[in-house]
């Protein structure tokens, strides 16, 4: 009985040194001899920047006057990728934010390009629509509520070639080399005004 017991305490005891061994063995193999491997495939995960948008300064003239300023509103801004993959999704946006679904589609079908992580559908939105889509945001994936702080021209395009003119970036500047980094869609970027047009600069 005692030889039996003994035989038993031999065999558990090696068994857990096998277990030890094939784990050294096996961190071994996953730490040094494939070690490079993984971590070239988890530095070529998909990460994305986000930047915040931070408000302009407000200019006056030299009496005081408040010539332009910048006004902070609420923008929902999508990833037309995900968002066209859910119909769902897409019938929400459209009648929460009051937008044809046709429409909708439409634009972000259109935008539907690799430069272009996020487009801005509606800006100024009301607070029910904000609580809503903040509320149900674990049900409507690729969709975003962003801050946005516009410029306000108090006098129209008066002296707009020295005070500057802003406006939100489109597609085909979005294509352009010099743009391909550090922005998206929404962003805002300078205007060029001329023979009272606006132009992107």
């Amino acid at each position: 009985m005692k030889i039996s017991t003994n035989k038993r305490i031999i065999f558990i005891g090696y068994l857990v040194i096998a277990l030890i061994v094939v784990l050294i063995v096996r961190l071994y193999f996953l730490q040094v001899m494939s070690g490079e491997i993984y971590a070239q495939a988890a530095s070529q995960n998909i990460t994305r920047t986000r930047s915040t948008a931070a408000p302009r300064g407000n200019i006056y003239d030299r009496n005081g006057k408040l010539l332009v300023e910048s006004v902070p509103t609420t923008g929902v801004a999508v990833d037309p990728y995900t968002v066209l993959a859910r119909e769902d999704v897409l019938s929400t946006l459209s009648t929460k934010l009051g937008i044809p679904y046709n429409d909708l589609k439409d634009k972000l079908e259109k935008t539907k390009t690799t430069y272009i992580d996020r487009i801005i559908i509606k800006q100024n939105i009301d607070k029910a629509t904000l609580i809503y889509l903040k509320e149900n945001s674990q049900n409507l994936p690729g969709v975003e509520v962003v801050n946005i702080f516009l410029r306000k021209y108090n006098y129209g395009y008066l002296a707009a070639h020295i005070l500057g003119y802003t406006g939100e970036i489109d597609e085909a500047k979005l294509k352009l080399e010099k743009n391909n980094s550090g922005y998206e869609g929404g962003d805002q970027i300078g205007l060029l005004v001329q023979k009272n047009n606006l132009k992107t600069s």
